[in-house]
């Protein structure tokens, strides 16, 4: 009695799974956020700074290379092999064929292919930056979509009535929500986790907001209760995240919750995970939105006739898609950013507390003038990549002088002037006010190490 009790909770699971990832949309969603996916990332890349960035990790000392994931198999001499204008090149050109659906089959994968490279590669120095898990992700996913068989020069090509298997796959616009909603749900886990309830202290998201000196967020860090509403705030929306992740109707007003959330991140943090928001192009309802009244009566056809086709699709195919949702939930929580299943990771940002006095491991070179390593953004690491770089390596057991004569060289590459000295200072700060007003050039630090070369 028991088991078959068990055997019925169980199938009831499974089948009320299969409905959520294989109902409820129209394909023609997929080939409208297709489009507006890959357009946005040729004129994102096509920029000339994104260009110049990829094409200075020549510069970068060898030492700092510290890959993770598929990076691990290929030494790096090979992977500079792709740091050049022509694989560039071919990169913004696949984006370009996949936006506009001409050789869909083999531009789709390529995408994937040197996306993987192109994103992943800074990746290897120092930290993974968040928001580039997700859309590699989606990029890898977008392969076994049959995205680009309709709104296509493809279709167009083939100018014949689509067969059930070429019809774009239902299952990839639920896939893609749930994925976004679990990202944050496990976000906020890794909070709790790491940070416990100290986490809506006051200090903890005031040093956040001044971090990056976003001029509202620098402001609002001097009241306490901003502090605290914020750090609330954002645990709990990202622990309704739940909700959305069982019931599939809320998925749409979620995002559109969260579009809001990032853009305040914006403002008062300036991070911007341009790459995450994004892949919310795939749960926007483009078809109703292009549709009038009439468009929103045939829709129930549609899902009909969807319904019958995705009832012809294997069972085994139907499986390997929950088995990857379940998958990437529990790899998303349980690994580090630095873990080598990138790119399935969960942001762990401003999960680590930080609290008063604040501390902070500044390094200096100096010569006819102080520069500090780990405030500027240098290209094409940047200062968050190149401080904790550092730390990596000495936390390794890397020789000192070592890191500092490699850090030298790379930093008179890009400044064209000498340094003599290099030292590490530990700069600490007892206020929020003091934070503010001298971060990060606080002149009474205590000098750690000076190095002369």
């Amino acid at each position: 009695m028991l088991t078959n009790k068990i055997r019925s909770i169980f199938s009831k699971f499974i089948s009320s799974r299969l409905h959520y990832f294989f109902s409820g949309r129209n394909h023609l969603d997929l080939e409208f956020g297709r489009v507006a996916f890959y357009s946005y990332l040729f004129m994102r890349y096509s920029s000339n700074w994104h260009q110049t960035r990829f094409l200075k990790f020549h510069d970068v000392p060898s030492l700092f290379w510290q890959p993770l994931s598929l990076f691990k198999f290929l030494p790096l001499e090979h992977i500079y092999i792709f740091n050049n204008s022509t694989f560039y090149a071919l990169m913004l050109f696949c984006y370009a064929m996949s936006a506009i659906g001409l050789f869909s089959k083999i531009f789709i994968p390529l995408s994937f292919i040197t996306s993987y490279i192109f994103i992943g590669f800074p990746n290897n120095f120092g930290t993974v930056f968040d928001s580039t898990c997700m859309v590699t992700v989606i990029l890898g996913l977008l392969c076994f979509s049959n995205a680009g068989s309709r709104i296509s020069i493809d279709s167009f090509r083939r100018n014949k009535e689509k067969s059930a298997s070429q019809l774009p796959q239902i299952w990839f616009l639920n896939f893609v929500p749930f994925m976004i909603m679990f990202f944050y749900f496990c976000s906020a886990l890794q909070k709790i986790r790491f940070a416990s309830t100290d986490f809506f202290t006051p200090d903890h998201m005031s040093i956040a907001m001044i971090y990056n000196k976003a001029p509202l967020g620098h402001y609002l860090a001097q009241f306490k209760w901003v502090g605290i509403l914020a750090s609330i705030t954002i645990v709990l929306i990202q622990l309704a995240t739940i909700v959305p992740l069982f019931i599939k109707k809320y998925i749409l007003p979620f995002s559109l919750v969260y579009l809001l959330f990032h853009l305040s991140v914006d403002i008062t943090m300036g991070e911007h995970f341009n790459l995450m928001k994004i892949c919310y192009v795939f749960i926007f309802p483009w078809s109703l939105f292009f549709n009038d009244i009439r468009s929103l009566l045939m829709r129930k056809k549609i899902i009909k006739k969807e319904s019958l086709i995705l009832n012809q699709h294997s069972r085994t195919i139907k499986f390997y898609v929950i088995i990857s949702a379940i998958t990437f939930s529990i790899a998303s929580y349980t690994v580090f950013k630095n873990s080598p299943l990138w790119p399935f990771s969960t942001t762990t940002m401003y999960a680590f507390l930080d609290e008063l006095p604040y501390k902070k491991k500044e390094i200096y070179l100096i010569g006819k003038s102080e520069y500090l390593v780990t405030s500027n953004d240098l290209k094409p690491i940047g200062k968050t990549k190149m401080r904790l770089t550092i730390n990596n390596l000495l936390a390794d057991g890397h020789s000192l002088k070592r890191i500092a004569t490699e850090t030298k060289k790379f930093i008179e590459t890009n400044t064209n002037l000498e340094y003599k000295y290099l030292e590490i200072r530990v700069c600490t700060y007892h206020t929020i006010k003091e934070l503010r007003d001298q971060y990060p050039n606080l002149k009474d630090c205590e000098v750690k190490t000076r190095l002369s070369f």
